[in-house]
């Protein structure tokens, strides 16, 4: 893998190469008085650059390249947009360039700039085959700085979430409680089982279940018949009573099953398998508490924080965990770690999604504040963290450990990252204590 624009970026943005006197390859010196910003659309890197050269002041736009041919294999010295290039900064120069009306562009050479040793601390960042770039460097950043970090991360994550429940909003034409019932069904199926459970609650409308919920057995039958677990041959009493009335709930609401093939088994434990969780989320549908006009009346609110949602399953599902498979007693019951991922990954995005929708910040403390509450997960992300001496109490950071890892460690944006830059600083990454 080759060293990318990245490092040039930031050498020049944030004026890593300090006080030494530049020169261009004219030998003209450059004096850098504003870098300019940074562009996030097409065309120069950076605009309104104000830089002396030679002792002539320039405002203008400058670019960037590893390598100074790349001006012409990019196609610049024909495109009217870089014609206000005041300076060319590259890594390696190779050659001599010019604008589209063929009048030479001062460049600026940091090679000689940048030490060999920042170099190979970059390239141990992206090369590393650690769980994460700086995972034997981050114990040298203060925990303040690391926090304050991961709250950022944390607003961006749920900032995310916002856009793709916003998303099941508009598909729904504006039903919030439709979206909430859609998501935490996802949510139920967990990682192996998330996209069959999303399948099943879109082929079930949530005002279908409701109409149904003051009798559980009857939610049962409609969320196991959609499911397709309905059509073999059992012989026990409480299949046989599912598979009937489904049959004519299915007539009667003109419903479609989705296919059973879909359903995932192989390499879950029994207590993971989706039987169980469709059990677990008939009942949770069955409580006026946890839907979604609730959540977000202050009133009527249940903290969740303070008190976890018991999640029982009807006695059949006690001592199985398939209509033809019994197990241990109590089996069924959804444990602590579940439910506060169901909680973590679906109601608490849905309060702040809905939150920032209608502009009340309240709701959005309380996402916020729910979070804070909640244990951190456990998962080898968080844990390789904790592992290099990073603390991890809550849900709200290990949510924002999530987020780093996917949008910074798993990219090599360590540059990027407050962290990594932080880490390969000029002169910091040397000279820092270590805290743990």
């Amino acid at each position: 893998m080759e060293l990318g624009e990245d490092f040039l970026h930031h050498w020049w943005q944030f004026r890593w190469y300090g006080r030494t006197a530049l020169k261009t390859e004219d030998g003209e010196l450059v004096e850098v008085i504003h870098p300019g910003r940074k562009n996030p659309y097409d065309g120069p890197d950076f605009s309104h650059a104000r830089i002396k050269i030679g002792g002539t002041e320039w405002v203008g736009q400058v670019e960037l390249h590893c390598r100074s041919s790349e001006w012409y294999q990019h196609g610049h010295h024909e495109d009217d947009r870089y014609g206000n290039v005041i300076l060319h900064v590259v890594y390696i120069f190779n050659r001599q360039v010019s604008r589209w009306d063929g009048s030479a562009i001062p460049t600026l050479c940091l090679q000689p700039y940048i030490s060999r040793s920042w170099l190979e601390r970059y390239k141990t960042f992206l090369f590393s085959s650690a769980d994460f770039p700086c995972q034997q460097q981050i114990g040298r950043v203060a925990p303040e700085r690391v926090l304050l970090w991961l709250e950022k991360l944390l607003v961006i994550r749920l900032e995310e979430k916002t856009k793709a429940i916003s998303f099941l909003i508009e598909r729904g034409n504006g039903d919030w409680e439709a979206a909430f019932y859609q998501l935490v069904a996802k949510c139920f199926g967990f990682s192996a089982n998330a996209f069959p459970m999303e399948m099943l609650a879109r082929s079930l409308p949530y005002r279908l279940i409701y109409k149904y919920s003051d009798q559980r057995w009857r939610v049962e039958a409609l969320l196991f018949g959609q499911a397709g677990f309905l059509t073999a041959p059992y012989s026990s009493a409480y299949a046989l009573q599912l598979s009937k009335e489904y049959r004519f709930l299915r007539k009667k609401h003109r419903l479609e099953p989705i296919d059973v093939a879909t359903w995932r088994f192989k390499q879950l434990r029994p207590a993971n398998f989706p039987t169980l969780r469709l059990a677990q989320f008939a009942h949770w549908v069955c409580l006026p508490a946890y839907r979604f006009s609730n959540l977000i009346d202050r009133k009527k609110n249940p903290d969740f924080s303070n008190k976890l949602p018991e999640i029982t399953v009807s006695p059949f599902w006690e001592r199985h965990f398939h209509f033809h498979r019994e197990s241990r007693p109590g089996i069924g019951r959804m444990g602590q770690q579940a439910m506060e991922s169901l909680l973590i990954n679906g109601v608490i995005p849905c309060l702040f999604a809905y939150g920032r929708s209608v502009a009340n910040a309240a709701l959005q403390d309380m996402a916020f504040s729910w979070l804070e509450k909640l244990n951190a997960e456990d998962n080898r992300s968080v844990r390789s963290f904790i592992k290099a001496g990073i603390q991890v109490k809550t849900a709200g950071q290990s949510q924002a450990i999530l987020q780093l890892k996917k949008d910074y460690c798993c990219q090599n944006k360590c540059l990027n990252c407050a962290i990594g830059h932080y880490l390969l600083k000029p002169g910091h990454a040397t000279t820092n204590r270590h805290f743990h």
